[in-house]
C-alpha cells in the first residue's frame, strides 16, 4: 500500500470514530427534520431538482442527501465510512435514497454513470489527495449535459486566525493532523485520531475540472459560513449561516461552483 493510500485508509478509520460523536451532537441535530441546512444561494443555484438523478459524494450522515431527496431528487449517497453509511440509511426513514459504502475514488465502478448531477462539498475536498483524479471521476459519473454542483469552504478562510492574521497557507499543501476532537460538540474520539488533509487553492479546483473536460458555468464567492468560525460572527438574516460583523473586512468564506459535462 503506497503512502497516499495508507493515509486515505487512516482517514477512513478516523471517520469511523467521528461518526458516533457527530450522530449525538447538537451541531448535526440529526433528528430535527425542520432544519434546512442548505443556504438560500444553494437552492437558487441548484434550481428545481425534482426528478433528477443525483450522486452525493462523501455524504457522511446524509444530511444534505435527505434535503435533496425531500425536494424530489432521486438520490444516491456514497461515503467510505461504514458507520456513516449505516447511520445515513437509518436516518433516511421512508425516503427513497440509495446509500453505497465505497471510497470516492471507486465511485464510477460502484455507481456507474449517467447522473444528472453530482453534488458534493462542505469540507469534502480537503480529504482528497489528487483533484485531477477526482475531477475525472466526477466527469465519468455525469451524463452528457449533466452538472457538478460544488459548495466548499473558501481556502482563504483557513488562512486566518481570530485576529485576522494570516497564519495558514492558501496554496496547495498536505497537512498531517492528530487530534481527538472533531469540529462538532461532544466527547473526544475513542481512537484513530491521526488524519491527513490536502489543502487545495481555488485555482487548483477550477483547473482540475477544466482539464477533465468540464465547462465551468458559474463560480460564486459568498461572505458566509455554516458555523461561527470566529468570535463576533453574526447569524445571516436569511440563511441561519454566519457572517462577519460589519466592522470586519468583506471576504469570501464559502464558494459555489457549477461545471457541466
Amino acid at each position: 500500500m503506497d503512502d497516499v493510500q495508507t493515509k486515505v485508509e487512516a482517514n477512513r478509520r478516523h471517520w469511523e470514530q467521528r461518526t458516533p460523536v457527530h450522530l449525538a451532537s447538537r451541531f448535526y441535530d440529526v433528528h430535527n427534520t425542520e432544519v434546512d441546512r442548505l443556504a438560500p444561494f444553494e437552492w437558487a443555484e441548484l434550481g428545481d431538482v425534482s426528478g433528477l438523478r443525483i450522486a452525493h459524494l462523501q455524504c457522511h450522515l446524509g444530511t444534505d442527501t435527505r434535503l435533496l431527496a425531500r425536494a424530489g431528487a432521486r438520490m444516491t449517497g456514497l461515503d467510505f465510512s461504514e458507520a456513516s453509511v449505516a447511520a445515513a440509511r437509518e436516518l433516511a426513514g421512508d425516503l427513497d435514497i440509495s446509500y453505497v459504502r465505497a471510497d470516492v475514488h471507486d465511485a464510477v465502478a460502484e455507481l456507474g454513470g449517467g447522473f444528472d448531477m453530482v453534488y458534493t462539498g462542505k469540507g469534502s475536498l480537503m480529504w482528497l489527495p489528487d483533484l485531477d483524479r477526482w475531477a475525472e471521476i466526477v466527469r465519468d459519473l455525469l451524463a452528457p449535459g449533466g452538472r457538478l454542483y460544488l459548495v466548499e469552504f473558501h481556502p482563504l478562510a483557513w488562512t486566518l486566525n481570530a485576529d485576522f492574521t494570516i497564519v495558514g497557507n492558501y496554496l496547495d499543501e498536505a497537512i498531517d493532523n492528530d487530534s481527538a476532537r472533531t469540529y462538532t460538540d461532544g466527547p473526544a474520539l475513542a481512537g484513530d485520531t491521526a488524519n491527513y488533509q490536502w489543502n487545495h487553492a481555488l485555482g487548483t479546483v477550477v483547473t482540475a475540472l477544466s482539464r477533465a473536460g468540464l465547462r465551468i458555468a458559474e463560480l460564486h464567492e459568498h461572505p458566509m459560513l455554516a458555523w461561527d468560525q470566529w468570535p463576533g460572527m453574526v447569524p445571516d438574516e436569511t440563511s441561519g449561516w454566519w457572517r462577519l460583523p460589519a466592522d470586519r473586512p468583506r471576504i469570501p468564506l464559502t464558494y459555489s461552483l457549477t461545471a457541466v459535462r
